[in-house]
């Protein structure tokens, strides 16, 4: 799980071109692209051709179809293929990245476009299915994403903020990836990391952290040999990112 990250941490990725199939992101959308927007960023913005909301509320379809950011496609989290399930059985894995170009191309999403991810927002839980979505665009190549910081939930709070509602129906487009490997860990790659002095950071509940508990699926509870507890409670205040002077203390922890 990724650690939904303030600026300074995620603008060191955000300066690549795309070149996969020989078209590039302009350079200028790239540069532009924050980690993080909030909801009056959204309400400005809204009905811009280039920037793409992408409504990722996992599990009903029908609150999307009820209300929505005007113009987003609806892209489940837990039904429409952003995660996989490996051979050995373990959830939550990368799918194969045709698999994934097929999906965001299907949403109507090119590569040139500016994608805003748009999740429930109601925790800090809810809206690490945004850092997860932020994460798998950054693996495919595609620099120019955002989160809604608090998401819909923080989106619905300005006054101003329109919205539509009924299903969306975008029009397909071709997303090709720019796969890069390097922002996927293995089991190998943390060793290594562990043994040159990285840290690793757990960013589960603390009950699930030391084993008191954990999902089903995990045949063995608790945590890896020397990694440290971040609760994603941590890093958010209300719905929305903790401001960057706290985070420090975080780390420093």
């Amino acid at each position: 799980m990724l650690t939904i990250v303030r600026k300074a941490f995620l603008l060191c990725w955000l300066a690549q071109f795309l070149l996969a199939t020989g078209i590039a992101a302009p350079a200028q959308l790239a540069n532009a692209t924050e980690p993080l927007v909030d909801a009056a960023w959204a309400v400005s913005h809204v009905g811009e051709e280039n920037i793409h909301f992408l409504d990722i509320r996992g599990g009903v379809a029908e609150e999307f179809d009820a209300e929505h950011v005007p113009g987003a496609v609806f892209g489940d989290y837990f039904h429409a293929g952003w995660r996989a399930t490996g051979v050995d059985g373990t959830p939550g894995m990368l799918p194969p990245v045709d698999d994934l170009e097929r999906l965001i191309g299907g949403l109507g999403i090119a590569n040139a476009n500016h994608v805003v991810i748009v999740a429930r927002g109601l925790s800090a839980i809810k809206m690490a299915s945004a850092a997860r979505i932020f994460w798998t665009f950054k693996v495919l190549g595609h620099d120019a994403v955002s989160i809604l910081d608090g998401g819909m939930t923080a989106y619905m709070t300005r006054p101003s903020a329109p919205v539509e509602s009924g299903p969306a129906a975008p029009e397909a487009q071709i997303f090709r990836a720019w796969f890069r490997a390097e922002l996927i860990a293995g089991k190998a790659k943390v060793i290594a990391a562990q043994e040159n002095g990285g840290v690793l950071l757990d960013l589960r509940p603390e009950s699930q952290f030391s084993g008191a508990r954990g999902p089903r699926f995990m045949v063995r509870k608790g945590t890896i040999a020397g990694a440290r507890n971040l609760p994603l409670g941590r890093l958010t205040e209300g719905v929305r990112s903790r401001p960057p002077r706290p985070w420090r203390s975080c780390f420093l922890r």
